[in-house]
């Protein structure tokens, strides 16, 4: 899923890729499994699950190529009229090539570039 990757950060975006595509039902978790095995099993399944279930899965595929991922809990603040989730989990993988922490978001395939570097999750909240 990630060998046709230039280099070690491409090969990264194309797991962030994967996984985004991988889990295709997004919504309220119909099951609880634990791990990329599990959730994978469970989406072909038809079970639908929200972002912390798209982070755990990267984090546990990034450890499979032995890349260290952490999963965040990102606080979205007080919401005005009190709807809405107040909470979105993302991942921080940490790139060798570009000697920091790379904040990812599987739930969307994104990542964030500032004059052609990857940013932090710190950084991404400064800019």
């Amino acid at each position: 899923m990630v060998a046709q990757g230039a280099d070690e950060f491409d090969r990264q975006v194309w797991l962030l890729d994967w996984v985004y595509r991988r889990v295709k039902r997004f919504g309220t978790p119909t099951a609880d499994p634990r791990g990329a095995l599990e959730i994978f099993k469970a989406v072909d399944e038809g079970h639908a699950f929200y972002c912390a279930y798209y982070a755990s899965a990267f984090v546990s595929c990034a450890a499979s190529l032995r890349w260290i991922a952490r999963p965040l809990a990102l606080r979205i603040g007080n919401r005005a009229h009190g709807t809405g989730a107040t909470e979105h989990s993302a991942v921080e993988i940490w790139s060798n090539q570009y000697n920091r922490w790379v904040y990812f978001d599987p739930t969307y395939a994104v990542y964030v570039e500032k004059d052609g570097i990857p940013l932090s999750a710190w950084e991404v909240r400064q800019e």
